[in-house]
């Protein structure tokens, strides 16, 4: 229980991390914080990558820490945007990879789908960025788990990219129908529903505006 308070009041394992569990409770808390500075980001997200990294170090064969891990990375490269961001861009592509090849079933795809991810955002000319590369992660984990509303949202909003409003469109009355389901536990990834209405929000935005 302390830990937790220690993480929710100041958001770094003062004490060290005692579950894997904490970790998507920080990665959510970090992004789902308001109005924080892009230096505040930095640092916290920069040490709890350091200290998944140092879990990982002492548990290799724990799965779930190594998509964290992953996950603090990501978000301190789209911070830092620079060569040291395309370094651990090209890292977290053969990490996740690798990762989802043992373990694809995690958070119904997880490292399929944040590997997805990065190949639609990462800049093309690093030849990272890849939107067919993204296409195929997200084709693979919404066949494996169509109704977790990450898997949904992440082709809705790659469709929109694509500029395939009809696509969009369509899909997007599908994803509507499903809004019910986003309260449900979802595991270490119920927390992500702010994120899915913020999605959401984007994606009926957008094709409204490509319609006018």
């Amino acid at each position: 229980m302390r830990n937790w308070l220690l993480i929710f009041f100041f958001g770094f394992p003062a004490f060290g991390v005692t579950s894997v569990n904490e970790f998507p409770e920080a990665y959510y808390q970090g992004i789902l914080r308001e109005s924080p500075s892009e230096e505040a980001q930095i640092i916290y997200f920069k040490k709890w990558h350091e200290t998944a990294d140092q879990w990982v170090q002492t548990h290799p064969k724990d799965k779930v820490a190594q998509f964290w891990r992953f996950a603090f990375l990501g978000e301190l490269a789209k911070l830092k945007k620079n060569l040291w961001a395309l370094g651990a861009l090209r890292d977290m592509k053969a990490g996740l990879t690798a990762l989802y090849r043992n373990d694809p079933h995690y958070g119904y795809g997880a490292s399929c789908r944040l590997l997805g991810k990065i190949y639609q955002h990462a800049p093309r000319w690093v030849s990272i960025g890849s939107m067919s590369g993204a296409k195929d992660c997200f084709q693979k984990t919404l066949k494996d788990y169509p109704k977790f509303p990450g898997n949904q949202l992440a082709w809705l909003l790659w469709l929109i990219e694509d500029e395939d409003f009809a696509a969009a469109g369509q899909y997007l009355s599908q994803v509507e129908q499903s809004v019910a389901t986003w309260s449900k536990d979802w595991g270490d990834f119920s927390r992500e529903k702010a994120l899915w209405e913020k999605d959401l929000f984007k994606a009926k935005k957008l094709i409204r505006g490509a319609g006018s």
